[in-house]
């Protein structure tokens, strides 16, 4: 009977917890899964881009990080894990096989006049929206905010690093690297993009949110998505953020730590 917010991206441990929807009804609480910035504000954009459209055949998303943030130990040890893992994806209605660092696709954030590769990603969202969301098409990309470092990611990728990565010894000085040495900026961005149809023409919809130090961004929109579901319950359940939670009270909370969060909603 108590209510659980989740603010992990592991799509496996995610899909436990879907399982768990009737025991959640039976005894009133709320599970909220995909809450954060990416699952979370991911969702939450997608299925505002959805909601600008008439139709909908693909949603690509884009995270950009910065390498001068500060993250935490289990966080960078999961993307050390999944570096070059496989994974499927929803293409055309199809499950189908892809890599992280495989596919490369050039996106940009708002405000940014220029778009810039990024490359796949086993983000839990893009699983999750392909169903919530009835889109035929929906992936993930990445990528940081120096260029090099990015390119150095799909290279080691290709070559295989990923399975170095995972032998302990390296595993842990690869996470010490990363937790001790920074450089570059804070940036944490978000962009969503929806490809589909209004009324009989093409159309491409595209929103995000641009802000800093994704720690904080995730504390934020978990505390808001709490007092969402605590305010105006959603009902019994296991249910994902773009399910339940409002887009514009979790954007209006960041606004009030972020003078200088861009939006584009």
């Amino acid at each position: 009977g108590i209510h659980y917010v989740d603010i992990s991206a592991e799509y496996s441990f995610l899909s436990q917890v879907e399982n768990l929807d009737d025991l959640a009804r039976r005894n009133g609480a709320t599970a909220l899964l995909s809450v954060g910035v990416a699952p979370g504000l991911t969702n939450l954009l997608a299925a505002r881009a959805r909601d600008k459209m008439d139709s909908v055949d693909r949603i690509d998303i884009l995270l950009e990080s910065g390498l001068g943030d500060r993250h935490g130990q289990g966080a960078i040890a999961w993307i050390l894990d999944n570096l070059d893992a496989p994974y499927q994806v929803m293409e055309n209605g199809r499950l189908t096989s892809v890599r992280s660092f495989g596919d490369s696709m050039y996106l940009g954030l708002a405000g940014q006049e220029k778009k810039r590769p990024a490359y796949r990603f086993s983000f839990s969202d893009q699983h999750v929206l392909a169903r919530t969301l009835n889109v035929p098409s929906v992936s993930t990309w990445v990528r940081y905010d120096s260029r090099f470092v990015t390119w150095l990611f799909a290279v080691a990728s290709r070559a295989g690093l990923g399975r170095l990565l995972r032998r302990p010894f390296w595993r842990k000085r690869a996470v010490w690297l990363f937790m001790n040495v920074h450089m570059g900026s804070d940036i944490c961005g978000i962009a969503v993009r929806a490809v589909g149809r209004n009324g009989s023409r093409d159309a491409e919809t595209v929103v995000g949110v641009t802000g800093r130090k994704e720690a904080l961004m995730t504390a934020i929109i978990a505390a808001d998505s709490a007092r969402q579901v605590l305010t105006t319950p959603p009902g019994p359940g296991a249910m994902h953020s773009d399910q339940a939670i409002s887009l514009d009270p979790v954007v209006a909370a960041l606004k009030s730590e972020y003078p200088d969060l861009v939006v584009n909603i």
